[in-house]
């Protein structure tokens, strides 16, 4: 297959990582964009890119695909230029500050045949695809989830109007999980919340239940899943969620050293060759789901009261359209 021509947009942590996938991969980085230009210019220097002030630009000198990691809070203009010209995006999670912010682009990316994905790595983890296995066909009763962590040493972090929060960062990994074994979620109970604390309850559509707790409080890291079942359960344990227990059926998979950040980063580079899509896990309208549970979680705390996701957003179609008329 022919070497791709890529552009990385935001040279931070994420966007370094996604450089180092795909050279890994054997592509090539052709220009990078930072609003930041020491951190622009050392990446460029790198990998023999060349530095470029707008993602514009990029797209009309010619590259294959875009990897979008800035903040949450400012994607939606390079998202904007991506869905003009039609290439081939990949963004990192979570997709935005709220679903306000993108719901136009949502639609729109429903609409245009561009092959893209978002950064839920988990679900591309071995041992979470070896767990949906062994719960095919089987009813989840319940999940149960834990994030516990130091905050990200990122200046925007702290700033709502660029990450949504700290939660939004990270328990959205937590919630992504819940929604990729137990479907879609009903309805949201916000029990507390900080940024830098928040506990929730979920309820699903299928009857499943789960809570999700988290805080950015702490010195360590220590992530837990745990997914109950009439015959058993799973239990997944750290960031890499390795598959510590299966009272199910009794089978483990085989454990090595996983790049998950390179199976991910291969899957979207081979839709991008292939026009494909069967091997992407996590597309925008997808995210989009994840997303308004974090919205519907705010909307919960801030009036104190259970928050039935449908009428939560036919709630907001119904301003949008109020807004229109006036």
């Amino acid at each position: 297959m022919r070497t791709l021509a890529i552009a990385i947009v935001g040279c931070g942590r994420m966007g370094r990582e996604r450089a180092r996938c795909v050279r890994q991969l054997n592509h090539r980085i052709r220009f990078v964009v930072d609003t930041n230009a020491a951190r622009a210019g050392e990446l460029a220097r790198e990998y023999n890119a060349v530095v470029m002030g707008d993602v514009r630009d990029c797209l009309s000198s010619g590259v294959d695909a875009v990897f979008l990691c800035t903040p949450p809070g400012l994607r939606g203009a390079v998202l904007d230029s991506c869905l003009q010209h039609v290439v081939p995006f990949f963004v990192e999670k979570p997709i935005a500050v709220s679903t306000f912010q993108c719901e136009e682009l949502a639609e729109r990316i429903r609409n245009t045949p561009v092959i893209h994905a978002v950064g839920f790595m988990n679900r591309y983890r071995r041992s979470v695809q070896f767990g949906k296995k062994v719960l095919a066909g089987r009813k989840v009763i319940a999940i149960t989830a834990h994030w516990i962590c130091s905050r990200y040493n990122v200046p925007w972090v702290d700033n709502e109007q660029l990450s949504g929060g700290p939660y939004n960062d990270q328990a959205i990994h937590a919630v992504d999980l819940s929604r990729f074994f137990a479907g879609q979620v009903g309805e949201v109970q916000s029990i507390f919340q900080s940024p830098e604390r928040a506990g929730w309850l979920l309820a699903f559509e299928s009857g499943t239940i789960a809570s999700v707790v988290y805080s950015c409080e702490a010195r360590t890291k220590n992530i837990g899943f745990q997914i109950f079942t009439e015959q058993g359960a799973l239990r997944f344990e750290g960031w890499d969620f390795k598959l510590a227990e299966n009272t199910i059926d009794g089978t483990l998979p085989e454990y090595s050293d996983e790049d998950v950040f390179l199976t991910e980063t291969k899957a979207f580079m081979n839709a991008v060759q292939s026009g494909l899509r069967d091997g992407l896990l996590s597309d925008m309208p997808d995210a989009m789901e994840t997303q308004l549970v974090i919205d519907a979680a705010r909307q919960s705390h801030a009036s104190g009261n259970r928050v039935n996701i449908a009428e939560f957003v036919a709630s907001r179609t119904r301003q949008a359209a109020l807004c229109i008329a006036e």
